[in-house]
């Protein structure tokens, strides 16, 4: 059900506890491509949140 499910958290505690190991290994590994999330995050399908995906570039 991960198409209709929404991970609605306050931010900090979105940035403190989810983003933050994220973007370490992100930014420690350079991969080369990441796939973005299929589920909502804050109401917004992961691949269209400006948030999440300012983590990658």
């Amino acid at each position: 059900m991960r198409m209709w499910m929404n991970s609605d958290v306050d931010t900090r505690t979105l940035h403190e506890i989810y983003l933050t190991p994220f973007e370490i290994a992100v930014k420690k590994s350079q991969p080369w491509t990441v796939m973005a999330c299929y589920n909502r995050v804050q109401g917004v399908y992961g691949t269209q949140s400006a948030a999440i995906c300012s983590l990658i570039f």
